[in-house]
């Protein structure tokens, strides 16, 4: 299948905790999203066991990504796929078997508003409720001593318009109730976070969370991150579709394996507990400033060269106010605001972290999306970005050809039973 991303510890060399970590049996939920599949691979480069659940055939999960997790370089050993809903209790009991850690990566991402009040509440249940169904099933397991949840930064500073200039985010802010009432995603990971934090309370394992802003980096296959649609407009520009300018707003921007380096340096590391901001810099890039260095990186394309006018951003605010979940006055409030963040926590606890650059993470993320065609530039800029590599299945087959177990090892549906599955899951070799 054609991959059109460089592997993440090529990018990102496995940090010293990562490389020298006691090799563990890890369950990753959501796996097969943009930053879980980069976490697979970092926890199999690194020799540890891992355990993906996996939604079943014509769900949500895209068949690709699966493919693409089991031509992982160490699949074929070390990674085992159960077929099953996150939300399914007897799924994720099945899952937890043996393992001694968990990374909760399974979450509903959508920035924009529901379209009425049954839909915000069937994303609030989805994600509150499975947050609890899930540590539920990390106590039962009795096995798991230490639980990573991925939060977002938008649990954090989703006020940061309500906020005074000089106020510097850190890992003790929580977004305020007043703010985080208008969007229901940054109500879901802020509610999320803190229901994990007061239910692991005196549980056997030990609760970690990242807290990362906007996600930019290379994209393996044709699924595209909810993160990248903040490129979206400035890429549909270099195809001609949208408005020749970009809003000054500002992201807080981190790198995709940033992000997963982060994740399982602190699996490795000993003790680590509490929230860890991850954003590349203290003051978030703006959005003309992102548009300047796609600019840069392919000149001959029609990158929106204009930053737009205060009235224009409020003209188009006032169509988008329902969708966004903020009226035209925080609109405003929100537009030339930058924000201040201290994301050092994370370089503090593990040694040898540094932040990739923007700038590589923008043409890493562009590189990807003009080789999958979804951009259209001059021929020569083309070929200025990484060809797309190509993992074939020859692993699989070998494995086939030498007896091997297949990947999939057990799939589960509501009805199954555990017994019924004749030992249920086979525990991974270490």
């Amino acid at each position: 299948m054609p991959v059109f991303a460089p592997p993440s510890v090529a990018r990102k060399p496995l940090l010293p905790a990562e490389a020298n970590a006691v090799k563990q049996i890890v369950l990753v939920t959501g796996a097969t999203g943009y930053i879980g599949s980069r976490v697979v691979e970092r926890l199999l480069a690194a020799g540890h066991s891992v355990h993906v659940l996996a939604r079943p055939r014509g769900g949500p999960d895209p068949e690709d990504m699966l493919l693409y997790l089991k031509n992982l370089p160490g699949a074929v050993k070390q990674l085992q796929v159960i077929i099953g809903d996150v939300t399914d209790p007897n799924a994720l009991r099945v899952a937890m078997r043996g393992c001694d850690q968990l990374v909760h990566l399974a979450a509903v991402v959508d920035v924009l508003q529901p379209k009425d009040e049954k839909g915000r509440q069937q994303m609030v249940q989805t994600a509150v409720q499975g947050t609890q169904m899930v540590l539920d099933a990390a106590t039962a397991a009795g096995s798991i001593r230490q639980v990573l949840l991925c939060s977002s930064i938008v649990s954090v500073m989703w006020d940061w318009w309500e906020r005074g200039r000089d106020h510097v985010y850190t890992e003790e802010d929580w977004t305020l109730d007043r703010s985080v009432q208008l969007n229901t995603y940054a109500y879901c990971k802020r509610e999320s976070e803190r229901l994990a934090y007061k239910f692991a309370e005196g549980k056997s394992w030990e609760l970690v969370t990242i807290n990362p802003g906007i996600v930019f980096g290379p994209v393996a296959t044709r699924k595209l991150s909810q993160s990248l649609s903040v490129l979206a407009p400035i890429v549909e520009h270099m195809n001609g579709k949208k408005y020749p300018f970009t809003s000054n707003l500002y992201v807080s921007h981190v790198d995709l394996d940033d992000v997963a380096a982060g994740i399982c340096g602190l699996l490795a590391t000993p003790g680590a507990n509490g929230r860890h901001l991850m954003m590349s810099s203290g003051t978030p890039p703006s959005m003309p400033r992102i548009a300047k260095l796609l600019s840069s990186a392919y000149p001959a394309a029609k990158v929106p060269p204009f930053t737009a006018p205060e009235w224009a951003v409020a003209f188009l605010a006032r169509f988008r106010s329902a969708q966004l979940g903020f009226d035209l006055p925080k609109f405003r409030a929100m537009h030339n605001k930058p924000y201040k963040v201290d994301a050092s926590k994370l370089q503090r606890v593990l040694p040898g972290f540094a932040y990739i650059p923007l700038e590589e993470s923008v043409r890493a993320a562009a590189d990807s999306i003009v080789a999958m065609g979804l951009a259209a530039v001059n021929p020569m800029a083309v070929a200025c970005c990484a060809a797309p590599m190509v993992q074939g299945e020859e692993d699989l087959d070998a494995a086939a050809a030498a007896g091997q177990p297949p990947l999939v090892i057990a799939e589960i549906t509501p009805k199954s039973s555990v017994d019924s599955l004749g030992g249920g899951l086979q525990k991974a070799s270490r």
